[in-house]
Formats: C-alpha cells, sequence, structure tokens
C-alpha cells in the first residue's frame, strides 16, 4: 500500500506503474495459488523467482527516476548501488540457495541438474558478497565515518553468509547423500538472509540521512543565492534611481 502510493502520486509515469501493476497481479495470483495449495514445490519456487525479478526491475525503474542511479556524488552513487541495487540482488542470491536447497534436502535427493544449479547459485553468490564489499569499501574510502556505523553488521553478515554458504556446498553440493536436516538448513540460510537485510537497512539509513542533509544544505545554498541576487536588483535599482534624478537635476 506504501508503495502504491508512492507510484501513484510521485513516480506515475507508464514504465513504472505497467511494471508495478504486473508485479501486484503476480502476487495476488501468487499468493492465492500458495494459500490454496494449488501449486507444487517447483512452480513456486519458478513463481517466486519470477516474482522476486520484476520487483528488482521496478526497484532499478524507481531508481532511475528519482535520480539515484546517476547521482554525480561519488559517495551518494556508492551507497546506493550497495543498498538500492546490488544489496537487494544479492538477497535474492541468497534466497534461491535457501530455496532450492530446502526443497531438495527435504527430498532427501539430488539430481545432475539441481546440484549444477545449486552449485551456479553458490558461485554466483559469493561473486556477489564480493562485488558488494568492494562498494561498501568504496563508500568507507570516501567516508571513513561509515565504517563505524556498518562496521559491526557487515562482520555479522559476511559470517553468518559464508557460513551459509558453505554449509549449501558441503551438504549439498559436493554430498553424496542429502542427510541435513532441511527445517535446520532454512533455519541457518534465514539467519543470513537477515543479517544482510540488517546490513542493507543500516545503508538505506545513512542514505537517506546523507541525501537528506545534501538537500538541505542546497536548499540554503539557494535561500542565500536567492537574498544575494535581490540584494543585486535593489541594489541596482537603487543606483538607477540616483543616477536618473542626478542626470534629471543637471538637465533641469
Amino acid at each position: 500500500s506504501a508503495l502504491d502510493a508512492i507510484v501513484e502520486h510521485k513516480a506515475n509515469v507508464p514504465g513504472i506503474s505497467a511494471s508495478w501493476q504486473q508485479a501486484r497481479q503476480h502476487w495476488k495470483t501468487l499468493r492465492s495459488n500458495v494459500t490454496n495449495r494449488s501449486i507444487t514445490v517447483p512452480e513456486s519456487y519458478q513463481s517466486h523467482t519470477a516474482l522476486v525479478a520484476e520487483l528488482l526491475l521496478l526497484d532499478e525503474l524507481l531508481s532511475d527516476h528519482f535520480g539515484l542511479s546517476f547521482d554525480p556524488d561519488a559517495y551518494a552513487y556508492h551507497v546506493t548501488s550497495a543498498a538500492v541495487v546490488n544489496g537487494p540482488s544479492f538477497t535474492e542470491d541468497l534466497g534461491k540457495i535457501r530455496a532450492k536447497g530446502a526443497g531438495i534436502l527435504a527430498q532427501k535427493v539430488i539430481s545432475p541438474d539441481d546440484r549444477a544449479i545449486m552449485a551456479a547459485l553458490v558461485a554466483k553468490a559469493k561473486e556477489r558478497l564480493q562485488a558488494l564489499q568492494r562498494t561498501f569499501d568504496k563508500a568507507i574510502a570516501l567516508n571513513p565515518a561509515l565504517r563505524e556505523k556498518l562496521g559491526a553488521s557487515m562482520e555479522e553478515s559476511t559470517a553468518t553468509v559464508n557460513r551459509m554458504m558453505q554449509l549449501a556446498d558441503d551438504n549439498i553440493v559436493k554430498a553424496d547423500l542429502m542427510t541435513f536436516s532441511s527445517p535446520e538448513y532454512i533455519a541457518i540460510c534465514t539467519q543470513a538472509i537477515d543479517a544482510q537485510f540488517k546490513t542493507n537497512g543500516v545503508a538505506m539509513t545513512e542514505l537517506e540521512t546523507y541525501l537528506n542533509s545534501r538537500a538541505a544544505g542546497l536548499t540554503s545554498k539557494n535561500y542565500l543565492l536567492t537574498g544575494i541576487v535581490l540584494v543585486f536588483v535593489l541594489f541596482s535599482g537603487l543606483l538607477g534611481y540616483l543616477i536618473t534624478s542626478r542626470l534629471l537635476k543637471q538637465l533641469g
């Protein structure tokens, strides 16, 4: 509902509106299918994955619409890249590993295709984690104070995510038998995903604070410039009046 209001009042353009309405409709259909148990596990996985992809696209469109994707300020650009673009994509990678792995462990059997899929998902998540860390490092290099705000959550997130990926690697990708507990696997993966969401939340709060500060600074500059222009106009008018009066006096 909150996002619906934003799209309607602040981003009501054809591309964004259509993308949002499509995602909403697909969510309603998926929710109904899950509630009524009229969907299989593979179908549910595919439908959720497709829905999240639609939402990530909407995220990208909104970032472009509000100018976040091309912020000329390097610090804001890197924090935006981490919190708004790479962070959500990374949590989706982790979500795929959790969902796919949980299904495999619940069935206690893995096909060659599923093993290859899991291996690819884990490899992609590792690459995404490194890219995300590099982006945060670039932001911290521009503003060292960010390390104090993000340090603890980043350490927790990195540790739990590495544990999750090692768990998937050892007990699914490289394992001969699927004996690890599916509920325990879900719990460990959820802990890692929640830790990543926490890091994203801290980064989003920092981004919002920074952008609000910039906006306030620009507003103050605009007021200052407006005041200077008004003073200049008044001074020019007064000077013109004095010159005109003097000339008229001399002519008289």
